[in-house]
């Protein structure tokens, strides 16, 4: 038998009442599902569910959406978290914790191997508690950021993250409120793939214990006639309930993920020899005054001492969060060349850090003219100041040079010299023929020598 357009058009304006009639009415909730119990509603209609319980992860459409599916992350399908538990008021906060089982974490780095996956590799170099607490982005981690650093490479048995009233959801009418955010859905005006909120996901129970999700969102509809050309009627905006569940079951059993990089360790530093400092002598007190006024509340420090190249500083605290705080906060002084840890001793509740303090280039005690007399007697009149900032006992000249060559030049000449410290450079550019111009601070050069008493250059 032959269809026609002309038929299909017939066929669609017998079914359009039909569709018509349909739009609109209920909220599509399966009729095969146990039912959902009436909303409690309170004084202000804002009551909230209680969803404590465990369930069977899948991520169907209405869950991958929904604010659970955000803080708990996905992975590789097969390789999947298995079951969520949830604890605590909805009203406050939710405890989320997911569970892998030991033989799907083995299964997994099987196939990691199988697949040539170096991950395991990297992260066992991550487990090393020297390098949890090495200068960098590591050490100003939180032990839960550094954890989930480790997780990005490879997979955990078990992990607990939060989810907050008023920040991440709301309640209304015995449900638990989130955005319905689509990953990836749309794309930018450069093709790029751009995650959209579009409409929210209601969460709550059903009579037979399922967690229910509801996706309610509004969106254009059309009945179509011609698929090829993608004609048909415009019925308008509808609201939308599109609708999943997960199952209750009972947790898996599963190992937590090792932690040595959170247990104590002793890695020494070298302290002896004489050296011409590059970093520049200051005194335990000038070291002290750097640091007392950025230290956190719940961190005690004790006193400054020198100890060879660097200055010893002992710190205690509860956790050792509050370390990682104190090391974002004393890298934002910039007045340190190197953060080392020696050593980290205690446990939960008493923990003692033993750190290095290298400093940095201190204030000079020549005036920033003096020094740009001298930069200025060293470069010669192939070179020329600009202008002078002067900050912290350092000078920032601006020069200018007749050619790349005089620029190059006036970086190993300032690297070399005993008569200055070069403390930093950034040039303008260096395009052949052009004139080549920049900034390079400068400031006093002292000697360090082994008892910590500062000399004049040799």
């Amino acid at each position: 038998m032959r269809t026609t357009t002309r038929s299909l058009t017939k066929i669609g304006l017998y079914l359009l009442p039909l569709v018509l009639g349909s739009a609109g009415c209920g909220d599509n909730y399966p009729n095969e599902w146990s039912p959902m119990p009436s909303a409690v509603v309170g004084a202000i209609g804002r009551d909230c569910p209680d969803l404590t319980g465990t369930w069977r992860v899948q991520f169907v459409r209405e869950f991958s959406q929904s604010a659970f599916a955000r803080v708990i992350g996905t992975r590789l399908p097969r390789f999947n978290w298995e079951t969520l538990t949830i604890a605590g008021r909805t009203s406050d906060s939710l405890i989320l914790t997911t569970r892998r089982s030991d033989s799907l974490l083995a299964a997994q780095r099987r196939w990691a191997r199988e697949h040539g996956d170096v991950a395991e590799y990297e992260a066992a170099k991550l487990r090393d508690p020297v390098v949890r607490w090495r200068e960098g982005a590591f050490f100003e981690m939180s032990d839960a950021e550094y954890a989930d650093n480790i997780e990005k490479l490879i997979m955990s048995g078990e992990r607990t993250r939060v989810l907050r009233h008023g920040t991440d959801y709301s309640c209304d009418d015995g449900r638990l409120i989130s955005d319905r955010l689509l990953k990836g859905w749309y794309r930018d005006e450069n093709g790029n793939p751009r995650d959209t909120i579009i409409g929210v996901v209601a969460t709550g129970r059903n009579k037979a214990g399922d967690l229910v999700f509801e996706a309610r969102y509004r969106e254009e509809v059309k009945f179509a006639i011609w698929a090829e050309t993608n004609a048909g009627i415009p019925l308008g905006t509808w609201r939308m309930h599109r609708w999943s569940r997960l199952e209750p079951t009972q947790p898996v059993v599963a190992t937590p993920e090792p932690r040595p990089w959170a247990e104590p360790f002793v890695h020494p530093y070298p302290t002896g020899g004489a050296y011409d400092d590059r970093r520049s002598a200051m005194t335990p007190d000038e070291i002290a005054a750097i640091v007392r006024p950025v230290m956190p509340s719940d961190v005690s420090a004790g006193q400054v001492e020198r100890a060879g190249r660097a200055f010893r500083l002992v710190v205690r605290a509860t956790t050792t969060d509050a370390f990682a705080r104190m090391f974002a906060r004393l890298r934002q002084t910039q007045r340190f060349s190197a953060l080392q840890v020696a050593r980290l001793d205690g446990e939960p509740g008493r923990w003692e850090m033993d750190v290095r303090l290298v400093p940095g280039l201190r204030p000079s005690t020549m005036a920033a003219d003096e020094l740009q007399q001298r930069v200025e007697t060293l470069l010669g009149s192939a070179v020329r100041v600009d202008s002078l900032r002067a900050r912290d006992g350092l000078a920032s000249l601006y020069l200018v040079c007749t050619g790349r060559g005089e620029w190059q030049r006036a970086i190993e000449v300032l690297s070399r010299t005993r008569e200055v410290k070069l403390a930093s450079y950034m040039f303008d550019r260096l395009d052949p023929g052009d004139i080549s111009r920049g900034w390079v601070t400068v400031g006093e050069r002292v000697e360090l020598y082994e008892n910590g008493v500062a000399g004049p250059p040799r």
